[in-house]
């Protein structure tokens, strides 16, 4: 099958309008009592994605997703 008519039966991935991210973060870090316990996040959600945040034990899925939810705010300098 040529590239050509293979482009006949799969839809181009430009026709298909992606929906702007509601929660985006970029280069962001996190410190909790003046110590740095996330660094450099780029992150973004899209409404119908599905996320699972897995980890072990203190890795920062907890900060990340009260980050997410608003609950803590990116350090100044992120």
């Amino acid at each position: 099958m040529s590239q050509r008519s293979v482009g006949k039966f799969l839809p181009s991935a430009f026709s298909v309008p992606v929906p702007a991210p509601f929660v985006q973060l970029n280069h962001v870090r996190v410190s909790l009592a003046g110590r740095p316990v996330l660094r450099g996040i780029n992150w973004r959600w899209r409404a119908g994605e599905s996320w699972a945040v897995l980890g072990a034990n203190g890795s920062g899925k907890s900060t990340f997703l009260r980050l997410v939810a608003a609950e803590l705010h990116p350090d100044p300098r992120s």
